[in-house]
């Protein structure tokens, strides 16, 4: 899927206007957005979504994992928008849906979850001739180093220099591998699980998760010291995404609190009462209510540690696993760097720490 940034780019590049001498291809653990029924009438097919898309008429979409195959569509116009969770396409299908499905759409300005980039160490025409008419592609070539371990779903092409540069840009805050870092309030560390654990979870980021339990109608809360955190800079707008898995329906919600002093934070709540189910979840929120909703006149030019708060439902104990924080940086813009292209891999790549991995992105140009 080539974004609309990316149409952009690539026309003022083949203009002369845009360099693209560098190129960055970028890798991340999220699977798209969830599709969770479909339905065809012979004439249009309605995609409903399990949470709100953001799409709108004439968005172009690519549909991955949805059994039956006839459902998965590439490059597709977005015909109606009847409500936030769902979307149709023109398409003859009427095949009974039975499971799966993600969506990704040329609006998109980012990764769900990104964790690397990784310079373009080779780029090249490739030519399909066998097929009528001839497809062209252009073929990017990149190295996962050795000591990066992942569960890789999705992937992006970036130009690889920036015209507009800030200290608060999306950056990590956490990937959870070091848990002696975390301590409650008694100072005690958490469980560290990996995919060796009883638990049989594997981390999608790294080699460990962080395990966070709280009892049954009780909150549970973890803290990190950091050498210090700037978040003044950022609006609004920007965002925060938690990458967690989710292990039983007890779970109240999820916080993250932003310390200046042990009484001053800002709080953003990424979990709140989430529908029934288990199993890897990335979820995101704005920095809105967080920023005009502080406790206690916080310093955001300061923050000095970070905390997760878990808070258990009446029903019962409920364990919560971690895998990665990031901050995400949604309104400053550039005209001369964003993501031109974006896929979801159809199968996972599993990278393991101990080996480098050679990756090739095949983009398709449409004329």
């Amino acid at each position: 899927m080539i974004t609309k940034f990316g149409k952009r780019f690539l026309t003022e590049h083949i203009s002369g206007i845009q360099s693209m001498s560098n190129r960055e291809i970028a890798f991340g653990i999220d699977t798209g957005k969830a599709i969770s029924t479909v339905s065809g009438n012979g004439t249009l097919v309605t995609f409903t979504t399990s949470s709100a898309h953001g799409l709108y008429a004439g968005d172009k979409v690519s549909i991955y994992g949805v059994t039956p195959t006839a459902y998965n569509l590439t490059n597709v116009s977005v015909n109606t928008v009847p409500t936030t969770t769902t979307f149709t396409v023109a398409n003859t299908t009427t095949t009974s849906y039975v499971s799966g499905g993600s969506v990704i759409a040329d609006t998109d300005t980012r990764l769900g979850f990104e964790f690397y980039r990784a310079p373009v160490s080779i780029g090249a025409p490739s030519i399909d001739a066998t097929v009528t008419p001839n497809k062209y592609y252009i073929v990017y070539k990149t190295t996962i180093p050795q000591e990066i371990a992942a569960t890789v779903n999705e992937v992006a092409l970036y130009p690889g220099s920036k015209t507009v540069f800030s200290n608060f840009d999306s950056k990590f805050i956490s990937d959870f591998e070091d848990t002696l870092i975390w301590s409650d309030s008694n100072g005690i560390n958490p469980v560290s699980i990996s995919s060796s654990s009883p638990e049989n979870i594997t981390p999608r980021l790294g080699t460990y998760m962080l395990k966070s339990t709280a009892s049954s109608s009780s909150t549970k809360e973890y803290f990190a010291k950091l050498t210090s955190l700037n978040i003044s800079g950022y609006s609004v707008n920007d965002s925060l995404t938690l990458a967690y898995y989710k292990a039983d329906n007890n779970l109240q919600s999820i916080k993250i609190r932003f310390y200046s002093s042990d009484t001053a934070y800002y709080e953003a709540t990424l979990v709140n009462n989430p529908s029934a189910g288990t199993g890897h979840k990335i979820v995101s929120t704005t920095l809105s209510d967080m920023l005009l909703n502080p406790v206690s006149s916080p310093d955001a030019t300061n923050i000095s540690k970070i905390s997760i708060v878990v808070t258990a439902k009446s029903s019962g104990e409920t364990n919560a696993y971690f895998d990665g924080l990031r901050i995400n940086d949604e309104d400053t813009f550039d005209p001369s760097y964003g993501m031109i292209a974006k896929s979801i891999f159809s199968t996972s790549l599993s990278k393991t720490a101990g080996k480098q991995v050679d990756v090739e992105y095949k983009m398709e140009m449409t004329f």
